[in-house]
């Protein structure tokens, strides 16, 4: 059949794709070297809806990886790999909904770091007194937060 196919078709393609690995062989090799978006929201069931259906797709459309503490695989304290992957993030996208106490801790520590920061928060629920002065992106539905966010990212990644 090989042989078949190299006579009906240019031999160097079939030589090239065999030498040229393919992207699903490196798969997870170099995700350490890309830049990536730290996200902070809550861990509870709705939220996940939230993570994949409208954060990460808007992430991952300007090139970054899109993580979160609880996909993350490690070892070691917590709140020490945490502070890790918000100070190497080339961004923090911050849910705000439901006044999670851990997610206003995580957006001051973005602040302390000076890492760019997009707040989310949606409609039904109001933002604390610290952060009403700064710029939020308010949803209402999960297609309204990965159109928004998507342009938002957009704008600042070019």
């Amino acid at each position: 059949m090989r042989r078949c196919l190299k006579s009906l078709i240019s031999g160097t393609l079939l030589e090239e794709r065999s030498q040229t690995p393919r992207r699903v062989d490196r798969v997870g090799y170099d995700s350490a070297k890309r830049s990536h978006a730290f996200v902070a929201m809550p861990y509870t069931e709705p939220f996940g809806d939230i993570l994949n259906y409208g954060i990460a797709p808007s992430i991952r459309s300007v090139g970054l990886l899109c993580e979160r503490m609880d996909g993350l695989s490690f070892t070691g304290d917590v709140l020490e790999y945490m502070k890790e992957k918000i100070r190497t993030a080339r961004l923090v996208v911050a849910d705000l909904s439901d006044a999670n106490p851990n997610v206003y801790l995580e957006v001051g520590y973005v602040w302390g770091r000076d890492v760019p920061c997009i707040l989310l928060c949606n409609r039904s629920t109001p933002i604390e007194f610290d952060v009403q002065g700064h710029r939020c992106l308010f949803y209402g539905s999960i297609m309204e937060l990965e159109k928004e966010l998507t342009i938002e990212l957009r704008r600042l990644f070019g």
